[in-house]
């Protein structure tokens, strides 16, 4: 039995760690409130797969070459890591150092007026705005089921909140059109209207 903790993997390594730190830790979580004790239902379960990715390691220590076992559990990490990154890849179109008390995000299916976000690193997608209050989208990225719709980042000034609302088109290079605001500011209708208007003549320029 002490010869086969002796020997050494990445689960022999990383799985007690992990179980070390994540128990007390869900213990702590489970004497909170009831949405901390959800969390900590999470965190032991989590305990509880390290614990059997610990015991089936050990197990599979006796059998198979120590490297060999390493590598593969070194791959799997790895595509455990990847597919997490995807399932949770986000598009975010930073407005934060925007001063406008409105934003447009429009949708099209004319690539020639569709901007490109740029990548972030695995699976997401960013986009800066800073200088204009829009920003036009292929409708590839328009908010639906099953899409990695964007999430706008609004400007500092708007506080934690946001209102959103689409609009009827009557433009056909357009599919969708939402207008965002403060969720603290008091934005008139005649506002939302103007800005609008400021934002087809742009795009026809």
């Amino acid at each position: 039995m002490t010869a086969l903790f002796q020997k050494v993997t990445v689960f022999s390594v990383l799985c007690p760690l992990l179980i070390a730190v994540g128990l007390p830790y869900s213990l702590y979580l489970l004497t909170r409130d009831s949405v901390s004790a959800i969390g900590g239902v999470y965190v032991l379960i989590a305990v509880a797969v390290a614990a059997a990715l610990w015991g089936l390691d050990r197990w599979l220590a006796g059998l198979v070459p120590l490297v060999l076992l390493s590598v593969a559990e070194v791959l799997l990490l790895g595509s455990l890591t990847l597919w997490y990154s995807y399932d949770w890849r986000e598009f975010i179109i930073d407005a934060s150092a925007n001063s406008s008390r409105i934003f447009i995000i429009a949708y099209t299916l004319d690539d020639t007026l569709a901007e490109e976000p740029s990548v972030a690193f695995p699976f997401g997608k960013n986009m800066t705005i800073s200088d204009r209050n829009y920003v036009i989208l292929r409708d590839a990225y328009r908010p639906a089921e099953n899409r990695v719709s964007p999430s706008l980042k609004p400007p500092v000034s708007w506080g934690n909140e946001t209102r959103s609302m689409g609009i009827g088109l009557q433009d056909s290079r357009f599919t969708a059109l939402y207008i965002f605001s403060g969720g603290n500011a008091e934005v008139s209708e005649a506002e939302r209207e103007n800005a609008v208007k400021e934002f087809f003549a742009r795009v026809k320029k």
